[in-house]
């Protein structure tokens, strides 16, 4: 990506003659590794999607659709989606030397939210994007427990700067009945959210010792 970007912007800002023998070789450099990314990115989206908790936070229902810069509808192997890759590199060329960077590739998709039927970062509340972010780590917590056999530990720190009170004692309640959490806070208040099993330690001037 930074030769074809490079010999894109050196063109651009006329400092040398575009080679395009050279650039037709750098898009046969991207085409294969970039093809893999996209691949397994498509593959996970939709294992996500699979393992995504609905209305853990109320009745918002959670949607997702990968959005990419090159065509992968009907694809369902990795030689169409890296034929249509090299196309969309070529179709995009002259852009390309207008702007000096690549325009299609893995490295521009994205991954877009819907919350009933909305976007979640147009429409959503502060509140909605938070609890439904949360939401896209319990889908990858359940993908890892399905790939290694066990829950990772989730590390938290923070809670209560990103969520209200009802929302962190959800959280904490559906983290706590599939694996181990460490929570970290300054603020007192909050351990009245947390699971009553929780074992609860103070840190004071470096020392770490179990609180009264």
């Amino acid at each position: 990506m930074k030769q074809r970007n490079g010999i894109l912007s050196s063109s651009r800002d006329g400092r040398s003659q575009i080679d395009k023998n050279l650039l037709d070789s750098w898009d046969e450099a991207l085409a294969g590794p970039g093809t893999r990314i996209l691949w397994n990115r498509l593959r996970y989206t939709e294992m996500m999607k699979e393992e995504l908790p609905q209305g853990l936070f109320g009745t918002d229902m959670l949607k997702m659709h990968y959005v990419s810069t090159v065509p992968t509808e009907g694809s369902d192997a990795p030689p169409q989606i890296e034929r249509r890759f090299r196309e969309r590199l070529l179709q995009t060329r002259e852009n390309d030397l207008r702007t000096g960077f690549t325009s299609a590739g893995p490295h521009r998709d994205d991954l877009k939210l819907y919350v009933n039927g909305k976007s979640l970062a147009d429409f959503g509340s502060a509140g909605q994007q938070r609890s439904n972010l949360l939401a896209l780590y319990f889908s990858q917590m359940e993908i890892h427990r399905k790939i290694h056999g066990y829950y990772p530990i989730f590390l938290v720190d923070d809670a209560e700067a990103e969520l209200d009170h009802q929302r962190l004692h959800t959280f904490l309640n559906y983290l706590s009945q599939r694996t181990q959490v460490f929570l970290t806070s300054a603020k007192e208040f909050l351990l009245s959210a947390v699971p009553q099993d929780t074992r609860v330690f103070s840190v004071k001037s470096g020392v770490v010792n179990p609180a009264n």
